[in-house]
């Protein structure tokens, strides 16, 4: 019996000590989960605090992204504008030398167009005498 006694004391003072335990790890629990007023406001502040810099994170990115895409716009209509202009260029330069070979053409053809008016002003002229 004196065994048993021995052995019943171990067990309560192991179960004493370990319900001593769960008791204090309980407590330190429920204590941190519990907080004052000022801290659960102080909490919120600094949620908020947090949330309107996130906030202002992803507007500034929003400003900085459609910079940049404004930026890339206008340099793609200058590189447009730019292209325009060479190829109008380079049309008004073929339109050009196209005139110039048509006038020199023209002045080459010019003495033989007024032979062959004057050749149809005699031949009109003939005829006209014939007829009288």
């Amino acid at each position: 019996m004196q065994r048993l006694t021995g052995w019943l004391m171990v067990a309560l003072v192991a179960v004493v000590a370990v319900s001593f335990g769960l008791v204090n790890v309980v407590g330190v629990a429920w204590a941190q989960t519990t907080m004052t007023e000022a801290e659960k406001k102080a909490a919120v502040e600094k949620a908020k605090a947090e949330a309107e810099k996130k906030k202002t994170e992803v507007q500034e990115k929003k400003a900085e992204k459609k910079a940049e895409i404004g930026e890339k716009k206008a340099a793609k209509k200058a590189e447009i504008a730019e292209k325009k202009a060479a190829k109008k260029a380079e049309i008004d330069a073929k339109k050009a030398a196209k005139k110039a070979e048509l006038e020199k053409k023209k002045a080459e053809m010019q003495p033989q167009i007024d032979a062959k008016k004057a050749e149809l002003e005699k031949k009109a002229a003939e005829k006209a005498a014939e007829k009288k």
